[in-house]
C-alpha cells in the first residue's frame, strides 16, 4: 500500500454542482446519492440541498481547483485575510476534511507529480 500523504500536501478539487449569489458560492449537494437517488433525484421538485459558504468558505471553494496544496490555499488566505484566519493551516484543512467527508469535494491521496 502506498505512503500516506499529509493533508497539507494533497489537492482537493470540487465534486458537486455550485451557484454563486451576493458573491458567496452555494453548494448544490444531492438529497439522495447512488443510481436509485439519482432516479429519485430526478423526480424531484427540490432534488438539492443548498449549502451556503461564508467568505471564508467561497474563498476555499473557489481555490479547489485541482492546481492548489491545500498548504497553498492556507497561504493564499493568510495573505487575503491575515490573522483573521489563523491557524489557517489547521482551519483549511479541517475544512477541507469535511467537505470531503460530504462528498463535495474530493482530496485524493497522492502528490503533485
Amino acid at each position: 500500500m502506498g505512503e500516506k500523504i499529509n493533508i497539507l500536501d494533497r489537492i482537493p478539487f470540487r465534486n458537486r454542482d455550485f451557484l454563486v449569489e451576493d458573491e458567496k458560492v452555494i453548494v448544490l449537494v444531492p438529497r439522495f446519492d447512488g443510481p436509485l437517488g439519482n432516479w429519485i433525484t430526478k423526480r424531484l421538485t427540490n432534488p438539492c440541498y443548498k449549502v451556503r459558504l461564508d467568505s471564508f468558505g467561497t474563498e476555499v471553494w473557489n481555490l479547489c481547483d485541482g492546481s492548489r496544496t491545500i498548504r497553498e490555499i492556507a497561504r493564499i488566505l493568510r495573505d487575503k485575510f491575515g490573522d483573521e484566519i489563523e491557524p489557517a493551516e489547521q482551519r483549511v484543512a479541517g475544512f477541507a476534511q469535511r467537505l470531503d467527508r460530504g462528498r463535495c469535494i474530493r482530496l485524493p491521496n497522492r502528490r503533485r507529480d
